[in-house]
Order: structure tokens, then C-alpha cells, then sequence
């Protein structure tokens, strides 16, 4: 298999703002799994609040594409933007984010 066949794991670790409405989280796990997990090559999603058992992010998306090609096409999907600009930066106070090639 080639170096941009393998499948990528997109992770992302987010700091709410202090305050947020828990609401506004959950919705915006809904809005996002309920684009991903329609797209061709989008294997597995998870976008959701932390249960916090440990300090760390409030809110993790893991996700697995088939390939770089279906990672990028998610990335830059239309939708996807505009869940960002609309329900995750209002809500986010920082943002880290990587892909794993596996």
C-alpha cells in the first residue's frame, strides 16, 4: 500500500470556553457526525463531550478515513467549514488537532 493509501486517523482535542452550555456541545457532536459519517471513505467517527476521567480536552472528534484523499475531502467539504465557523469556534477557547497514518 502506498505512502497516501494508508488510512488516517484524524484526532482533535478541544478546550471549551468557560461557560459553555453543555447543549451547545452536544449538538455540535451531532452536526458533525451527522455529516461525517455520510461521506464516501469516512470509516469510523467519534465527536462528542469528554466524560473528563482525567484533566485534559472537553471535547475529542476521532476519526477514521480510508485514505488522505477522503481525510482532505472532509477537511475542506463546505459543510464541514461552516460547522466550524458556526458552532465549534464560537464554543472553543483552543484547538489541537493531528493525523496518524496507519
Amino acid at each position: 500500500m502506498g505512502h497516501n493509501e494508508r488510512m488516517i486517523t484524524h484526532v482533535v482535542l478541544l478546550t471549551l470556553k468557560p461557560g459553555t452550555d453543555p447543549a451547545a456541545a452536544e449538538r455540535l457532536g451531532r452536526s458533525l457526525t451527522d455529516f461525517a459519517v455520510k461521506l464516501d471513505g469516512c470509516l469510523a467517527y467519534l465527536a462528542a463531550p469528554s466524560d473528563k476521567l482525567r484533566p485534559g480536552a472537553d471535547f475529542v472528534i476521532l476519526a477514521d478515513f480510508e485514505s488522505e484523499a477522503a481525510w482532505k475531502h472532509y477537511a475542506e467539504h463546505p459543510l464541514h467549514l461552516r460547522i466550524i465557523q458556526e458552532q465549534l469556534l464560537p464554543i472553543t477557547e483552543r484547538r489541537e488537532s493531528t493525523q496518524i497514518r496507519r
